[in-house]
C-alpha cells in the first residue's frame, strides 16, 4: 500500500492541527459518533462542524488524491463483486472497477488503514483512492448493490472536475487523474495546503457561489447598503443595513463559515490565507444588469474573521445636486460656495451620512472641459468621466498628504482631499487655498462649529482657518416615512412646546407604521438633512479670536443657520419624516 496511507494521527486529530477543528469540537464529535454509532467524518458533518464539501476538498489537496464530486461516470454495477455491500457501507468506500490487477475506490475518509488493509488483504489487488462525499457515495452504494436509480444532478452544479466522456474513455481519462496528482512533499507548509484548499473550494463549490450571489442580489433588491458576515459561537450571521439600520437577514453553520468567507475574499483578490491581518478589497458584480461594486473589507475577531461588503451601487450613487433633497435656501448657500475660485469646502459628519454622495454631486456639476478637477480618496467610490482619481496607499507611501504635494505640481483648479485627517494634510489643502485653488474635503465632526474648533484642536493657527475656510455643511441621513402605511397623528401642545416648534392650527406628524412594502420598518429610503454656513466678516473675526464652539453656534444661528434639528423639523412638517427620526440623527438635545 501507498506509504502516504499509513497515517499515525486520526483524521480527526489532523483536522485539530490544522485549525479546520477545536479541540473542543473533536470532543464532542467523538461522543457523538459513539452515541449514533456513525463514523467521525459523518459525526463531524452531522454536527455542522465541518461540511462534505470542504472536507473532501481540503483532504483532496493534503493527500494528494483527487476529488470527485460526481462518481456517476465512473461507477459499474458488477463492481459490486469486489466488496460487500456491508464493507461497502460500513466503511463508506464504493468499488469502481479494477484494471491491471488495481482496484481503483471511492472513499470519504482515506484515513480508516484498518478498512484499507482489509480490502488488499481480501482482494489481493493494490488499490488507488479518489476522494468524494459520504452523500455520493451512498448514492452510488444504493446504485451498484440495491439497483436504485441515480437521481437527475445538474451537472453544472455537481461534476466540477471531468468533462462528459464516452464508456470506452472513462477508465483512461480516471486514471489519468489519478496518475498526476498533487505531490504532498511539495506542500511544505500548512498555509500552503490552506489555500490550495480555499482557492478550490471559493472556485468550484458552487452552492457556496450560488449563496454569495443570492445574498449579494437580494441586498441590492432590498436597497442595502452594507452586508455584514458576522463569526459568532455556533454560526455566521449575516446582516444589511438598510436605510441605516442593520437587520438580521439569514445564518449559516459553522461548517460553511470557511468555504463562505474564503469565496469573498477570492472574489475580491484577497490573501485568503491570512486570517490574522485587516485587508480591503472590491469586487465587481452585475446585479439585474446593473453594474454593481462592492467595496470589502476583513477584521480577525475572536471566532473568526468578519467581512463586510459596502454597496456601491453606480447608478445611485452618482446624482445631481438638484436630486439631493437638500432645502433651496442651503442649495444656493452650497453653489454660491462652490462659484468660488479658492477656498476650502467642508462636509461633516459621521460615517454613512452621505458625505461622498454631497461630493459627489458638486464635482460632477462643477466637471467642465475648461477645469482640471483631481481627487485622493480612501477608497474610489464611483469613478467620474474626466476626473482625476486617485487611490490612497500607504504601503507605498501614497496618503493623502503625500498625493495632495503631487497635485499641486499637476495644475489643478479643484481638488478633493477624502479626509482631513491630520494637521500635514490640514496644512496642505490650507496651502493649496492659498494658492489658487478650490479644495473640498471631510472631517468627521458632529456640526458646523464643532468643524471649526477641531481644526483649532489639530493645530491649525485660527488666521489660516479664517483666511481658507469658506463653507462648512454638516449632514445627515434621516429615514423616509414609508408612503404606504404612514399615519397621521396631532402632536400635543407640550410636544411642540418642548421642542420649540411654533404652534399652528392643525398642525399635522406622521409616524411609521410598517407593511410589506418596508419589510415592516416604517421606513423606505433616506434623505439628506443639512446644516450649512457661509463664512462671513464677523465669523472671520470671531475665528482669529479662536472663540468657543458655543460662541460660534450662537452667533451661526442669529446670522440665520438652521441647524440638522431645525432642517430636519422642517422635513417633519412636510411629512417626509418622523420627529422620533430627526431626534435619532440630529442627537437633539445631547450636548
Amino acid at each position: 500500500m501507498d506509504e502516504k496511507f499509513n497515517k499515525k494521527l486520526t483524521l480527526e486529530e489532523i483536522l485539530k492541527e490544522v485549525g479546520l477543528l477545536t479541540p473542543e469540537q473533536v470532543n464532542i464529535a467523538r461522543k457523538h459518533a459513539t452515541f449514533t454509532a456513525i463514523d467521525i467524518s459523518g459525526a463531524l458533518i452531522e454536527l455542522g462542524f465541518v461540511d462534505e464539501i470542504t472536507l473532501a476538498t481540503w483532504l483532496s489537496v493534503r493527500e494528494g488524491i483527487p476529488f470527485f464530486p460526481s462518481l456517476k461516470e465512473y461507477v459499474n454495477k458488477n463492481s459490486k463483486k469486489l466488496l460487500s455491500e456491508e464493507f461497502a457501507r460500513r466503511h463508506i468506500i464504493v468499488p469502481l472497477f479494477l484494471k491491471n490487477k488495481i482496484l481503483t475506490i471511492a472513499v470519504a475518509n482515506p484515513y480508516d488503514v484498518v478498512a484499507l488493509d482489509n480490502i488488499i488483504a481480501t482482494t489481493g489487488y493494490a488499490i488507488k483512492m479518489v476522494l468524494s462525499t459520504r452523500t455520493e457515495i451512498f448514492r452510488m452504494i444504493d446504485f451498484i448493490y440495491m439497483g436504485a436509480e441515480l437521481p437527475f444532478i445538474d451537472e453544472k452544479k455537481t461534476d466540477i472536475t471531468k468533462p462528459k466522456i464516452d464508456s470506452e474513455q472513462k477508465t483512461t481519462a480516471l486514471e489519468i487523474e489519478i496518475e498526476n496528482p498533487i505531490e504532498p512533499n511539495s506542500i511544505e507548509k500548512e498555509e500552503r495546503i490552506g489555500k490550495l484548499v480555499i482557492e478550490r473550494l471559493a472556485r468550484e463549490d458552487t452552492g457556496v457561489i450560488n449563496e454569495v450571489n443570492k445574498l449579494v442580489e437580494r441586498a441590492v433588491e432590498m436597497g442595502a447598503s452594507d452586508i455584514h458576515f458576522d463569526p459568532g459561537d455556533e454560526k455566521i450571521y449575516v446582516r444589511y443595513r438598510i436605510d441605516g439600520i442593520l437587520r438580521d437577514i439569514i445564518s449559516f453553520p459553522q461548517g460553511k463559515k470557511k468555504s463562505l468567507l474564503a469565496r469573498l475574499k477570492l472574489m475580491a483578490n484577497l490573501d485568503i490565507t491570512e486570517t490574522r491581518h485587516p485587508q480591503d478589497g472590491r469586487i465587481k458584480i452585475s446585479v439585474a444588469k446593473r453594474q454593481i461594486d462592492l467595496r470589502v473589507s476583513t477584521v480577525p475577531a475572536i471566532n473568526g474573521e468578519k467581512i463586510v461588503l459596502r454597496i456601491l451601487d453606480k447608478e445611485k450613487g452618482l446624482i445631481k445636486l438638484d436630486e439631493m433633497g437638500m432645502n433651496p435656501d442651503a442649495l444656493k448657500i452650497f453653489r454660491k460656495a462652490m462659484a468660488q475660485n479658492n477656498g476650502i469646502i467642508l462636509i461633516t459628519g459621521p460615517t454613512g451620512s452621505g458625505k461622498t454622495t454631497t461630493l459627489y454631486a458638486a464635482l460632477k456639476e462643477l466637471n467642465k472641459t475648461e477645469r482640471n478637477i483631481m481627487t485622493i480618496e480612501d477608497p474610489v467610490e464611483y469613478q467620474i468621466e474626466r476626473i482625476n482619481q486617485v487611490q490612497v496607499n500607504p504601503r507605498i507611501g501614497l496618503t493623502f498628504a503625500s498625493g495632495l504635494r503631487a497635485f499641486l505640481r499637476q495644475d489643478p483648479d479643484i481638488i478633493l482631499v477624502g479626509e482631513i485627517r491630520d494637521k500635514e494634510t490640514a496644512d496642505i489643502a490650507i496651502q493649496a487655498a492659498l494658492t489658487g485653488h478650490l479644495v473640498f474635503s471631510t472631517l468627521h465632526t458632529n456640526d458646523v462649529p464643532s468643524t471649526i474648533t477641531r481644526l483649532f484642536d489639530i493645530g491649525i493657527k485660527p488666521y489660516l482657518v479664517s483666511a481658507t475656510l469658506l463653507c462648512v455643511v454638516a449632514q445627515r441621513l434621516a429615514r423616509v416615512l414609508c408612503p404606504i402605511c404612514k399615519e397621521k397623528y396631532i402632536p400635543p401642545y407640550e410636544l411642540l412646546e418642548q421642542f420649540s416648534i411654533p404652534a399652528k392650527e392643525e398642525i399635522v406628524f406622521y409616524k411609521p407604521k410598517g407593511c410589506k412594502a418596508c419589510h415592516g420598518t416604517g421606513y423606505k429610503g433616506r434623505m439628506p438633512i443639512f446644516e450649512i454656513f457661509y463664512l462671513n466678516n464677523e465669523a472671520r473675526r470671531m475665528i482669529i479670536n479662536r472663540r468657543s464652539r458655543t460662541e460660534l453656534k450662537e452667533f451661526f444661528q442669529k446670522s440665520g443657520m438652521k441647524t440638522l434639528f431645525e432642517d430636519g423639523i422642517q422635513r417633519v412638517m412636510e411629512g417626509v419624516t418622523s420627529l422620533d427620526e430627526v431626534l435619532r440623527v440630529s442627537h437633539f438635545g445631547s450636548e
